[in-house]
This record gives C-alpha cells, sequence and structure tokens, in this order.
C-alpha cells in the first residue's frame, strides 16, 4: 500500500487572476442593504397604518339596501365615546367602479358603540355599499 502526500495545488501563474483581499467593501454593501430593507419595511408599515387607520376607530356594514339612485348603509361605529369620527362610504356598480362616496361625521355620544343609517346618492346601479376606513375627526 503506498501513501500519497497532499500537496499544495498550483495554478499556472496569471491565468485565473489573482485573488482578492477581503476588504471592508463588503461589510458597507451589507450595510447598505440592510438599511434599505429596514426604511422599506417602516415605509410599508406606515403606508398599511394610512391604510387601515387607528384601531380605535372601526366600523362594521351591518347591512345595506339598493335602491336605483342610492344605497342605505347600516353601519356600526366602534370609537372612544368623547371623540367624534369621520367615516368614509363607498359604494360600487356590478363592474366595480365607485358609483358613490361620502365623508359621514358620527359625533360624540355616550356609547363606544354607535349604530349609523345613512342614505348614500349614487350615479347608477349600486351593487354594494361599503365602510372603507374611519379616523378622529380631529
Amino acid at each position: 500500500m503506498s501513501e500519497t502526500g497532499t500537496t499544495e495545488v498550483r495554478f499556472p501563474p496569471g491565468r485565473y487572476g489573482r485573488r482578492r483581499e477581503s476588504t471592508h467593501r463588503r461589510k458597507w454593501i451589507a450595510g447598505g442593504l440592510s438599511a434599505l430593507v429596514i426604511a422599506g419595511g417602516v415605509g410599508v408599515s406606515l403606508i398599511m397604518y394610512d391604510k387601515y387607520g387607528d384601531p380605535n376607530f372601526s366600523a362594521t356594514v351591518q347591512g345595506y339596501q339598493l335602491h336605483p339612485d342610492e344605497v342605505e348603509i347600516t353601519f356600526q361605529v366602534t370609537k372612544p365615546a368623547d371623540e367624534e369620527a369621520i367615516c368614509l362610504l363607498r359604494s360600487r356598480d356590478m363592474s366595480g367602479a365607485e358609483i358613490g362616496n361620502a365623508n359621514v361625521v358620527i359625533p360624540t355620544g355616550e356609547e363606544d358603540k354607535v349604530s349609523v343609517t345613512y342614505n348614500l346618492s349614487v350615479d347608477g346601479d349600486p351593487n354594494t355599499a361599503e365602510v372603507l376606513k374611519c379616523w378622529p375627526a380631529s
């Protein structure tokens, strides 16, 4: 039995270029990319907060009645009793196009949950009624 010794592999000079020395450049690139990812996450968070609003202000559609030129929407708003709220209502037709919207002011009251009925004027045949979001009036 014969043993083979391990020998260092030598490549022909100049054929494969030269080895790069480790630099701080890679660390800067990794740090910069990390900062961009964090900034993107913060941006998405702000957009989502703006879209879905304050958790203290929310609304649920309890029902709606469709009429040729209006929609009667009944919805329940959850908000602090001592604050006014504004809720954005919307109606769409069968194709999904928005045919009516309104900002409805919900006054202060004694209870946190308020049931509201609103007649929303529309331009066309309504198919749905929605409460998009609610937010503090002030």
